[in-house]
């Protein structure tokens, strides 16, 4: 259960989804971006800080613990997953992004 507006990318989420564990969380930021709504987790939508974004909430972790994929379908989706964070993806996209900074701003 990821509860918060802020954090980033939701990275516990990312590894949580690696591990076949479905995700629950707000609608919000970053977490939208790697939460499959009713494939990989539960998102509830944001409305203000009021008592229906908390009632959504709830209602997502309910259909969080009812999850009912196998264990093979788990697995598929966090092995699909895995190969879109991984090492092979990630370090390159970050090197590249790193080098097209440090030109922007006059370091290399």
């Amino acid at each position: 259960v990821v509860p918060s507006l802020r954090g980033g990318s939701g990275r516990v989420a990312i590894e949580s989804i690696c591990c076949g564990t479905p995700v629950v969380g707000l609608d919000y930021g970053g977490l939208s971006d790697w939460v499959q709504h009713g494939v990989n987790g539960y998102l509830a939508k944001v409305e203000g800080l009021q008592d229906a974004t908390v009632l959504q909430l709830s209602e997502a972790i309910q259909r969080g613990v009812e999850h009912t994929l196998s264990y093979e379908q788990r697995m598929e989706i966090a092995t699909a997953m895995a190969a879109r964070v991984g090492y092979e993806k990630v370090v390159p996209a970050l090197i590249q992004g790193l080098q097209s900074l440090t030109r922007k701003v006059g370091l290399t």
